[in-house]
């Protein structure tokens, strides 16, 4: 990914954009969400491999077996779900499934698709994992935000993952008040300053 420096909210106000009708804050905001994701996941990859624990696909997996009906779901809705490319997913499926934690069984209406069912074992797992990963969320996000950060980035993020209407939206304006929220955000406020890279 090739990032430019530039000043976001001077190039919105002034009214200049990107190629392709893109806001400066747009871009911005979508640089430091993937930077202080990837970031996010380092460390909580440490804690949990310092900790002796496999990496968080790991955990993400189990967790959504665990909390489905039976514990078992469609290998394609756990993909769909953990958004583990679906090479990937057959991959860690095979290697959960060799240590235990895992069983493919059949779907019971078409025989050609392959259930992910947790075991025993699988669940244990996943609930031993999560004191060091709630641990890890606490120190490395939830200590540095206030409640209200918390709520208020959580808003952000919904807007930009959740489908919306657009029919009624233009997705410069749209773009704009997110990257001026954000902006604000993690200019004007220092407890943001983990996201600026």
């Amino acid at each position: 990914m090739h990032l430019q420096a530039f000043n976001p909210a001077f190039a919105c106000a002034i009214g200049l954009v990107m190629s392709q009708n893109v806001c400066p804050n747009a871009v911005d905001a979508w640089t430091r969400l993937v930077r202080a994701e990837q970031s996010l996941i380092d460390k909580v990859e440490t804690d949990l491999k310092q900790a002796g624990f496999p990496p968080l696909t790991w955990y993400d997996v189990l967790w959504e077996l665990d909390r489905s009906p039976e514990g078992r779901l469609p290998q394609a809705q756990v993909q769909s779900r953990t958004l583990l490319a679906q090479y990937n997913l057959c991959r860690l499926a095979d290697r959960l499934g060799d240590e235990g934690l895992i069983e493919r069984r059949p779907c019971p209406m078409d025989g050609r698709s392959k259930h992910l069912v947790i075991t025993d074992k699988g669940r244990a797992l996943r609930a031993a994992m999560w004191p060091v990963y709630a641990d890890a969320i606490r120190a490395h996000v939830g200590s540095r935000l206030t409640p209200d950060e918390a709520r208020n980035g959580l808003a952000l993020l919904r807007a930009v993952i959740e489908p919306v209407n657009t029919a009624d939206m233009n997705l410069h304006d749209v773009a704009l008040d997110i990257g001026l929220a954000i902006n604000h955000a993690t200019y004007d406020n220092p407890s943001y300053e983990f996201l600026m890279g």
